[in-house]
């Protein structure tokens, strides 16, 4: 995958309350996370991904949406939410490992007015991608990426994602 892909999923209402309230104890600070940011990454996200019914259910549901646009089968490597608050950011990084093919990106469950958007960085220039409420964002892990400040009082809420992608290649 060598662009950016954007579409848009729903999940219910309540289950993005519920789910925040199982974010709200595993937050801590991260290397990625800038100013009032925090993350879930350091979380075993093995045990996140499948030992919790409501982040399987969303990793699926991600899964999903992804395989219906990508030519290609996608086995979940790593999931985990990020907190932005007033004044947090996500500094510069990509997701790439050598010798993984990965599919990464950023499902925002709650995306506030001047609450920043993503942008990607190139050799040359910065793409902005404004970002809404309900958003897939989805990339190849080789990407640049970071997220605008959030400027407004409400808290940023993304859900991040690594998926291993195999591509049938015929004989």
């Amino acid at each position: 995958m060598n662009s950016v892909g954007k579409t848009t999923l729903n999940i219910n209402p309540i289950y993005k309350f519920l789910l925040y309230q199982m974010i709200k104890k595993d937050l801590s600070s991260h290397i990625a996370c800038d100013g009032n940011s925090l993350s879930t990454y350091n979380i075993d996200h093995k045990q996140k991904m499948y030992g919790n019914p409501l982040y399987y259910f969303v990793l699926r549901k991600i899964k999903k949406k992804i395989e219906k646009v990508v030519n290609g089968r996608l086995s979940p490597h790593s999931m985990w939410f990020n907190v932005n608050r007033k004044g947090g950011r996500t500094i510069n990084h990509n997701h790439y490992t050598v010798g993984e093919d990965k599919i990464s990106g950023a499902y925002y469950l709650s995306k506030p007015e001047n609450s920043g958007n993503i942008i990607f960085n190139t050799l040359d220039d910065k793409v902005f991608v404004k970002v809404n409420t309900n958003d897939l964002i989805f990339f190849d892990s080789k990407f640049y990426h970071e997220t605008e400040e959030n400027k407004s009082n409400q808290e940023r809420i993304i859900c991040g994602f690594n998926f291993l992608v195999s591509y049938w290649h015929p004989p």
